[in-house]
């Protein structure tokens, strides 16, 4: 269904062929939408809405004022209005609502009428102008401008009934009653904007003490403008030229040349603009342009009108958001119905991108990976939508589901890192963080630390892959299992430097090649760590199974035994890349290929190394430590 809030109101200028009409929506094939007709109702000189959007006022060439419910959807033609009620008897040439309990007419009699809604009765009448008075605009809900043939501007004071302020020097054509100027009031810039038969668009400044200044607005007369959003909008009769102007900046923001004049124009919400236009054959054209480049959407044409209006940017901005707020509302409930079924969710989830909603498919994302047991998708969708957002007591509950995840996920620094951010939103963290702070993770360093807790093909690539999300490269080295982990009790070589004297003595008496270097390290299991001091050996003669394989010995004094240690070692510049995901994907790989060849190769080429070391000991001359 079209959004009534789309809703562009027409009043005829004729008693011949005119009606009051509102258009639900006006589309590129020069037809549209009727929402509401009312035959009876002809000759408007004047229409009005009232600010919540609740009344429609229309005002006749006879004088009379009709009020209608403004409909939410289409009503049969000729629906009664709620009330009736006389201007005087002269033609009703403007009409303005302070409040929904308060609507101001203006008519050719020069007077202001204030009629109470709930009483559908006047309450007073101003004598405002000399004359016809051409446009009022409520300043707010007890003050109102108003623009006669006098030539005068006046402001009113509702209160005590008397002007507050008054300019003159506004010039009018000859023939009122064929168009009047209307004047429009930009509540956020504080201007009251009038248009002018020179073409000088005239600015009084409430914020000012209403300093007066003016801009070059058109190429002779113009007597449309309206406000739109934090712009104005001017529409020249001689020059059909509609204008976008930033009052602020007090400058010109867009213009485009238009085919006929511009007699009306309103804001249709804040990105659209209604413009009534007549050509030179006299007959006229409704058409609809969006803001700010002022590309024609769609158009009515061979219509004859006088008065326009719309609801009343602030209802629309209101009512889109209501609707808006329903359509995601039940785009959500379908994507959690199929929250264990990923595939059939991203229709779901591409409508609710599409309507600005990324944060909540994200996080409908993140909720049926939890669901699904996929803690590294929910990790990856959280990080993305808590970079996006603000924290806040709304947010919160989101940052603390992160950092509960990366606390499972062994990320102690990263979780203190997010707890800390709601401390202020969420209770009882504190002692949270002050466990976390001395988890033996946040002790060490990955590049001297060997990783003994990842026993598995799965929990190694899965640390791979976390790491990925994280957007960090892997650095842990990772023992691998083998079936001989101790080699012997030691006979002769009871150092690591002894050791490695006769490793390399070994080598270079075959013509080959060593690199070892002892190290001080750390073995963390996830929870404790130990640290030691051992020889790690890269190239030790075999050829290893991959170039991301060392091995390295530990001297264990308590039993006086050597070991010996398989160990994956990421930190090798075998594979270099820019991106930390093509990085880890690569070791990822690697390292579930060598799973696949342990029996035969690892454990093979382990096997080898140890007899080459036991021969070592064997042969050496004892030492006496």
């Amino acid at each position: 269904m079209i959004p009534y809030y789309d809703s562009v109101i027409t009043g005829a200028g004729t008693d011949a062929d005119g009606e009051l009409r509102i258009w639900r929506s006006i589309g590129i094939n020069e037809t549209g939408h009727i929402l509401f007709s009312d035959k009876r109702t002809k000759g408007v000189y004047a229409l009005s809405i009232s600010p919540s959007g609740r009344y429609l006022a229309a005002g006749s060439k006879v004088g009379m004022i009709r009020l209608w419910l403004f409909p939410s959807q289409s009503l049969p033609e000729n629906t009664p209005p709620l009330f009736e009620i006389y201007h005087q008897l002269c033609p009703v040439t403007s009409l303005t609502f302070l409040t929904d309990e308060i609507l101001l007419s203006a008519g050719a009699n020069g007077k202001i009428r204030l009629i109470s809604i709930p009483e559908q009765r006047p309450i007073g009448d101003l004598d405002a102008h000399r004359g016809t008075i051409c446009s009022i605009v409520a300043l707010g809900n007890r003050v109102v401008t108003s623009l006669g043939i006098d030539g005068k501007l006046k402001i009113w004071d509702l209160d005590s009934r008397a002007s507050q302020f008054e300019m003159e020097g506004f010039l009018f054509p000859r023939d009122p009653l064929h168009l009047f100027p209307v004047l429009a009031f930009d509540a956020d810039a504080g201007y009251i904007c009038a248009p002018s038969m020179e073409g000088r668009l005239h600015l009084i400044n409430l914020r000012d003490e209403c300093r007066h200044e003016t801009l070059t607005g058109h190429d002779g007369v113009f007597y449309a403008v309206a406000t739109c959003g934090e712009h104005l909008i001017t529409g020249g009769m001689k020059d059909k030229k509609l204008k976008l102007w930033d009052l602020r900046k007090k400058s010109l923001v867009h213009e485009k040349a238009l085919p006929s004049a511009i007699l009306r124009l309103a804001p249709v919400g804040k990105e659209k603009i209604a413009a009534l236009c007549i050509g030179a054959d006299k007959n006229q054209t409704l058409r609809i342009f969006s803001l700010p480049q002022f590309r024609q959407m769609g158009a009515v044409r061979n219509l004859s009108l006088r008065s326009l209006t719309t609801l009343p940017p602030k209802v629309v901005e209101r009512l889109k958001r209501n609707e808006v707020t329903v359509v995601k509302n039940k785009l959500i409930e379908q994507a959690q119905a199929e929250a264990m079924n990923p595939d059939k969710m991203k229709p779901m989830l591409k409508e609710l991108v599409k309507k600005g909603f990324w944060p909540e498919a994200k996080l409908l994302q993140a909720e049926s990976a939890r669901l699904r047991g996929k803690s590294l998708h929910e990790l990856g969708f959280l990080r993305q939508l808590t970079k996006k957002i603000s924290i806040s007591q709304d947010t919160a509950g989101i940052f603390y589901r992160l950092a509960e995840l990366l606390e499972m996920l062994n990320e102690p620094e990263l979780a203190i890192e997010n707890y800390e951010k709601i401390t202020s939103y969420q209770e009882g963290l504190s002692e949270v963080i002050e466990k976390l702070r001395v988890h033996s993770i946040c002790r060490i360093d990955p590049c001297n630390t060997i990783r003994s807790d990842f026993s598995t093909e799965q929990l190694v690539v899965q640390e791979i892959e976390k790491d990925a999300v994280l957007e960090r490269p892997f650095q842990w080295r990772v023992i691998i299992p083998v079936r001989e982990l101790t080699l012997l009790r030691i006979r002769s070589l009871k150092t690591l430097a002894l050791w490695e004297r006769s490793i390399a003595e070994k080598i270079a008496s075959k013509g080959r090649s060593v690199s070892m270097s002892q190290e001080n390290v750390t073995f963390c299991d996830g929870h404790c760590i130990r640290k030691t001091r051992w020889l790690n050996i890269s190239q030790i003669g075999l050829p290893a199974p991959s170039p991301l394989l060392d091995y390295a010995i530990e001297i264990m004094a308590e039993t006086g035994h050597v070991s010996g240690y398989c160990i994956f070692n990421p930190n090798k510049k075998s594979h270099s890349s820019d991106s930390v995901i093509r990085t880890n994907a690569f070791l990822a790989r690697e390292y579930r290929l060598l799973n696949l060849n342990r029996q035969r190769s690892i454990d093979n080429w382990v096997s080898g190394i140890h007899k080459t070391m036991k021969e070592l000991d064997r042969y050496a001359p004892c030492s006496g430590g």
